[in-house]
């Protein structure tokens, strides 16, 4: 699938901002990885392909928001699951 709008690193950074989280790539593999403000982290998984992201292209800008609420929902859910 094509994507319209290409995303940047600043783009992720004002989306993960807004609750103190964080995406990072890994060097080599190029796998991303969330970073809740808890220190909790998980890989990001594109929902089309099942796949771990590897490029931020692979989503869209809307995409990338819901997929980041998502994420920091499910591990927020995890955290007071195991309170």
């Amino acid at each position: 699938m094509t994507k319209y709008k290409r995303v940047y690193w600043k783009d992720i950074a004002e989306l993960c901002a807004a609750n103190g989280s964080a995406i990072l790539q890994h060097p080599q593999s190029r796998s991303m990885t969330y970073v809740a403000k808890s220190g909790h982290s998980v890989w990001l998984i594109n929902p089309e392909t099942e796949k771990v992201i590897k490029k931020l292209s692979e989503l869209t800008l809307s995409e990338w928001k819901a997929l980041i609420d998502e994420t920091q929902l499910n591990i927020e859910g995890q955290i007071n699951k195991n309170l």
